[in-house]
């Protein structure tokens, strides 16, 4: 039986469980994606799972840098980005890359060059989109620190004139006290486009705000759904057709 595992904490909200089971069944794989919950991950740890039958994981907070050094061979992606969150065991050992770039680089491919990209957060996932922008050929790109926030009118200031605003950060996901957190900034463009990375609660505050303001925007879902193709890819060499997900969430 084929054995995939997603190692995090919090991750009991996690879609990826159904997406992957879903895929795995619909091209005749005998197989289980299972939730691998813990506050903390050690190279050890990660021995374990590989000697219980995991050959393939997603890795995502808090673990996603940390655990660059347990990976035998990272790619370049994973040592551009800083960040690893699909990890393959082959009989050499193990493998990571990071899809997280790759679904952002794809939903991002069909625009048109962003005259200013403004990244709220400094981890994985901002690391992920700010290499994407640059692959685009983006002007300017600034990731911002997510205490900016709390500034005063800080974060009004780093966006006036944004094209691109990315919220990298879990703030708005329900296990983060749900919520805005922080006011989608007046002073971006008006023909900015707004993407969020969180995915739970499906539409966030923040995007709801944007959507009020008729801007354009790019859903955590849409994000989530494109780098978990990404994952099965990596390990399957499989690209599995996302329509299939239709009526899942």
């Amino acid at each position: 039986m084929i054995k995939i595992g997603l190692i995090g904490h919090p991750i009991r909200h996690s879609l990826s469980p159904r997406i992957h089971q879903l895929w795995l069944s619909l091209y005749g794989m005998d197989g289980v994606y299972t939730l691998l919950e813990g506050k903390t991950l050690t190279k050890p740890d990660l021995g374990r799972y590989i000697q219980d039958g995991f050959c393939g994981f997603n890795i995502t907070m808090p673990f996603k840098t940390a655990v660059i050094p347990f990976v035998d061979f990272p790619d370049e992606l994973a040592h551009t980005i800083g960040a690893i969150n699909t990890i393959r065991a082959t009989k050499n050992g193990t493998e990571g890359t990071n899809t997280d770039a790759l679904a952002i680089y794809s939903l991002l491919k069909d625009c048109p060059p962003f005259d200013r990209v403004v990244i709220l957060g400094t981890g994985g996932a901002a690391r992920a989109t700010a290499w994407a922008c640059a692959q685009r050929g983006d002007l300017e790109i600034k990731m911002l620190m997510r205490d900016v926030i709390y500034s005063g009118d800080g974060l009004e200031k780093e966006c006036q004139g944004a094209t691109l605003f990315v919220n990298a950060t879990p703030i708005g996901m329900h296990t983060e006290g749900g919520g805005l957190g922080f006011n989608l900034p007046q002073s971006i463009s008006p023909k900015c486009l707004v993407v969020d990375w969180v995915y739970f609660p499906k539409e966030t505050n923040l995007l709801i705000e944007a959507k009020k303001r008729n801007l354009r925007c790019v859903s955590g879902l849409e994000l989530f759904v494109a780098q978990a193709q990404e994952s099965f890819y990596y390990w399957f060499s499989i690209r599995p057709d996302t329509a299939s997900l239709t009526g899942v969430f």
